[in-house]
């Protein structure tokens, strides 16, 4: 007889997350489409001690509403959608492009993840790759939608928390930023930033 421990009976590492477990569900079912990326994300699945460490692959057309927010010479960093219930900021590393070889893009690619992984609090949600220009993004959550109170209620379409009373950051930002125009493409740019990175009804502008 081989005496081995019960699963099922071992104690959870974190609040609803078994290191036992569910990191191993975590790491089925899913590619990326290059082995070599998929093998890194797994090694960070692996390595995951609670839900919070998690990362997975997002494909992209499960993100929408894709905004540019600002650029600077290490990163540029967008806000989506994304269709699993989260507004989401995508960082893209410009230095990373598809002419080089996936060993070094993921190298740099992860060697980025895990420095925001190792800050305080810190959330990744993933990795996606833009179906245009082929470049990877981290994709983490919105910065200006990191905080959700219960108090202000619920939004009807969403059913997440509003972030003010009678404004849902999800839904209301990307509706005021639709179907009007100034005439001048630079003017539309610039009020539309304001609009998506307003938190509140108040800080609207039109």
């Amino acid at each position: 007889m081989i005496v081995i421990p019960d699963i099922s009976s071992s104690h959870n590492t974190f609040f609803s997350w078994c290191q036992l477990c569910d990191h191993l569900k975590s790491t089925q079912d899913w590619t990326s489409g290059d082995e070599y990326i998929d093998e890194c994300i797994r090694e960070f699945q692996l390595k995951a001690t609670n839900c919070k460490k998690v990362i997975e692959w997002i494909p992209f057309n499960k993100l929408t509403n894709l905004q540019k927010i600002r650029e600077n010479e290490c990163e540029i960093l967008f806000v989506a959608t994304w269709l699993a219930g989260y507004v989401v900021n995508l960082i893209s590393l410009p230095s990373l492009n598809a002419s080089e070889f996936i060993e070094k893009i993921t190298t740099n690619l992860f060697y980025k993840l895990e420095q925001y992984m190792q800050l305080s609090d810190s959330i990744v949600y993933g990795i996606t790759k833009d179906t245009t220009t082929s470049g990877y993004m981290i994709v983490v959550p919105d910065e200006f939608n990191s905080i959700r109170n219960e108090f202000f209620g619920e939004c009807k379409y969403c059913r997440q928390h509003n972030t003010f009373f009678a404004w849902c950051q999800l839904c209301d930002p990307w509706e005021a930023a639709q179907d009007w125009t100034s005439g001048d493409e630079y003017i539309d740019e610039c009020i539309k930033k304001f609009q998506l990175k307003t938190t509140n009804h108040e800080e609207i502008i039109e």
